[in-house]
């Protein structure tokens, strides 16, 4: 119950700086991908901070992080190709 009430309650605020963030350095942006970066980095750093509270968890708080920082290099790729559809589309219609 520690892990998840931590995890989440962190995560939340995480997500909403990120969206505030993007918003607040791209005047354009709907926050959605700086909600994504808080999302992912938030969560990283929430699951390290709960299961190092967590006594069931603190030998695994490590290993954790990693596994949830793996994902995170994915982000921009996605991202790339995101925008190389988006323009192929546009250019198409």
């Amino acid at each position: 119950m520690i892990f998840g009430l931590v995890d989440s309650g962190l995560l939340i605020i995480f997500t909403y700086i990120g969206i505030d963030v993007d918003k607040h350095f791209n005047k354009h942006s709907s926050g959605v991908n700086g909600g994504l970066w808080g999302a992912a980095v938030g969560n990283a750093g929430t699951d390290l901070i709960a299961a190092s509270i967590d006594p069931l968890m603190r030998a695994h708080a490590l290993a954790i992080f990693i596994g949830c920082m793996i994902p995170i290099a994915f982000i921009p790729i996605v991202e790339k190709l995101r925008k190389r559809k988006a323009k192929k589309n546009e250019q198409n219609q």
